[in-house]
């Protein structure tokens, strides 16, 4: 998983190679778990701390919502494989992808037991994600 994420950071990507190796990371992580490629995002956000996903769901709703549209938009650009939820706005796009980027490192330090104490810092990060004024 740290290197799939690794490198989402390390090399100028674009946003969907971006999405595909964050959600491989994760398809690795819970690779011993007989579930779907949507169980394990939902196992993998799901174990973050309320007040995150309380952030995340001021942004973008239902999060099982979301995680349907970053699922159903990684098939589609591994397998050409068209669903309802597939996010065809780039700037969205960009935005779910990058939420998720950090999301994602957050799961990793806290799967090695750092905790980031800065609720307000962690919630400024992820509101800004979304604020289409910096892009």
């Amino acid at each position: 998983m740290v290197q799939d994420y690794l490198l989402t950071i390390t090399y100028n990507e674009t946003v969907q190679n971006k999405l595909i190796n964050l959600t491989e990371g994760i398809e690795a992580y819970y690779r011993d778990k007989d579930e779907t490629l949507y169980r394990k995002l939902q196992d993998m956000l799901y174990s973050l701390p309320s007040y995150i996903l309380d952030v995340l769901r001021e942004n973008v709703g239902d999060l099982d919502a979301w995680l349907l549209a970053i699922k159903d938009t990684r098939v589609y650009i591994a397998h050409g494989i068209r669903r309802v939820n597939v996010i065809d706005d780039f700037m969205r796009l960009s935005q779910y992808v990058n939420a998720f980027q950090y999301l994602t490192q957050y799961f990793i330090l806290q799967e090695l037991g750092m905790k980031i104490e800065s609720k307000e810092r962690v919630k400024m990060n992820l509101d800004s994600f979304f604020n289409t004024e910096e892009i």
